[in-house]
């Protein structure tokens, strides 16, 4: 019977154990999406045990318009691969092996942060679900963007030293506005 201090394989990967360290939005980032000293130290702390076998970083948005929160960490773009890097060999350091969650708030998303129209799956009512009911449905072409910002999301993780990605499709963000029939009546 395996115990929680057991190896365990995940594809290609051996983690030193099953203790996972989820995400945790900690809003440490800059207000423009960068890795900072404040984050790294964060990780440092919380890891300095040595005992985690693997860390899913706070969600990281793959556009700007589907950033949730103030000085969230952004994965939009390559200037940003130099800040993640240092994350992930922050988490390398403390013996784990590092996932990056990236998100899309959809929905779930404030102009006034993101100081753009924010952007929903369907056409279904939101304000029941506490999501911005004036958002505007995404066109066709604007879904495959998200799906091509995604792509290059994993890319950059990948570039950055990340051992794998892990999709936010929860709390209201736009994949879980997708797949859910309370958001998604196309």
């Amino acid at each position: 019977m395996a115990v929680l201090t057991d190896p365990v394989r995940i594809g290609k990967k051996e983690l030193k154990n099953r203790l996972v360290m989820p995400p945790m939005a900690v809003s440490r980032g800059t207000e423009d999406g960068e890795v900072t000293d404040a984050l790294l130290a964060y990780y440092a702390d919380k890891l300095k045990s040595g005992k985690i076998g693997m860390v899913v970083t706070e969600h990281s948005y793959v556009l700007p318009e589907g950033q949730a929160g103030k000085r969230q960490v952004s994965i939009c773009d390559d200037g940003k691969i130099p800040g993640l890097k240092r994350l992930a060999e922050q988490i390398h350091a403390c013996g784990s092996v590092a996932i990056i969650q990236i998100s899309h708030a959809g929905a779930a998303a404030r102009e006034d942060i993101t100081h753009r129209t924010v952007r929903s799956a369907g056409e279904s009512p939101l304000a029941e679900l506490k999501l911005n009911e004036t958002a505007v449905v995404l066109r066709t072409e604007e879904v495959e963007q998200v799906k091509d910002a995604f792509i290059a999301a994993a890319v950059r993780a990948q570039k950055a030293g990340f051992d794998g990605v892990e999709l936010h499709a929860a709390h209201g963000y736009l994949l879980n506005q997708f797949y859910s029939p309370l958001t998604n009546d196309r």
